[in-house]
């Protein structure tokens, strides 16, 4: 395919150039942000198409986002190429693994010698995008931050070997005239009823790298700890940013727990998980607690859980969250 061909030349000749050229130009707002963006689609939809092509020029896209994940996760248009790479990257192995590893490093080019493979390299991104948030981030939760939310949230649903299906559409990576009047995005009322359905397994349980879910048990105490320090769960879900983050934070500790939810589905994205009620003092329910100050184990909701529960149902944002428990 010629649009793939020259997808992986302008990646290997940015590559080339130093690892960071590949994060430079995924910030710059003058068009080169987005074409690194289809350019990683492009090479995502190479690799898991049917001449199995390498994961060698994506390899080197995540190699040159690990040094800056920081910066990209909470940059305007860094952000959107450093979710397309993780999702691509999940497909790809996806796609690796129901072929058996065809399509895995064929590639022998000088450039990718010492580059981990694809599902190291995402455990690599994942750990060192945490210890960056807690070193540059000035004590505010990545959760919470804009763009960095979205990052997060595609990132543990990637390491927990999922995908969620947007019904709004790609409105990710366009380049917006400063002088226009932004429109407000409305969305229909059952939107978040209809997002609940569309929470895809692509890669099962037993084909996810180990690391991942040593990652994600990280992620868990790292975003709760975020909470304790900021206010409480409860003043996070308040947030119009923090709160749909942390409603596909619980979704994605409820499919990671269910294995067999996901590991049901065909490998490849074709199955829809819908997992179902958390268990009890598993990760999720913990995290709930947590998120809600409900101490101890008891099943009988104390008094003050109660009224807060009370009041959030009453409120727009933390309403939602409440729904999300629910379902």
């Amino acid at each position: 395919d010629e649009a793939a061909g020259m997808s992986r030349a302008a990646v290997r000749s940015a590559f080339a150039e130093g690892p960071s050229r590949i994060a430079s130009l995924a910030c710059e707002n003058d068009g080169s942000s987005r074409s690194v963006e289809v350019m990683v689609r492009v090479l995502a939809a190479g690799s898991c198409g049917e001449d199995g092509g390498g994961d060698g020029e994506l390899r080197m896209v995540l190699a040159g986002c690990v040094r800056y994940a920081y910066h990209l996760s909470i940059h305007r248009y860094g952000s959107h190429v450093l979710q397309t790479a993780l999702e691509g990257s999940l497909r790809v192995l996806a796609r690796q693994r129901s072929d058996g590893g065809a399509g895995a490093a064929r590639d022998d080019a000088e450039e990718t010698e010492g580059v981990p493979p694809l599902g190291e390299l995402v455990a690599l991104l994942s750990s060192t995008l945490r210890e960056q948030s807690s070193d540059f981030g000035d004590g505010a939760p990545l959760g919470g931050h804009l763009c960095g939310s979205h990052v997060l949230r595609s990132l543990l649903l990637v390491l927990a070997g999922a995908s969620l299906r947007s019904t709004a559409g790609d409105r990710r990576g366009r380049l917006k005239d400063p002088k226009k009047k932004k429109k407000k995005v409305k969305l229909p009322p059952n939107a978040l009823a209809r997002a609940e359905d569309e929470l895809v397994a692509v890669l099962r349980g037993a084909d996810r790298p180990g690391a991942w879910d040593g990652e994600i048990a990280a992620w868990t105490a790292s975003v709760l700890a975020d909470a304790e320090g900021h206010g409480g769960g409860r003043a996070l879900l308040a947030d119009a940013t923090a709160m749909p983050f942390l409603c596909s934070f619980v979704r994605t500790l409820v499919l990671h727990e269910q294995k067999e939810a996901s590991d049901g589905a065909p490998t490849g994205g074709t199955g829809a998980a819908t997992p179902r009620r958390y268990a009890p003092i598993g990760p999720a329910d913990r995290a709930v607690r947590h998120l809600l100050a409900w101490e101890g184990n008891a099943a009988a909701v104390p008094a003050p859980v109660s009224d807060a529960l009370y009041a959030m149902c009453a409120e727009t944002l933390p309403s939602h969250f409440v729904e999300t428990v629910l379902r």
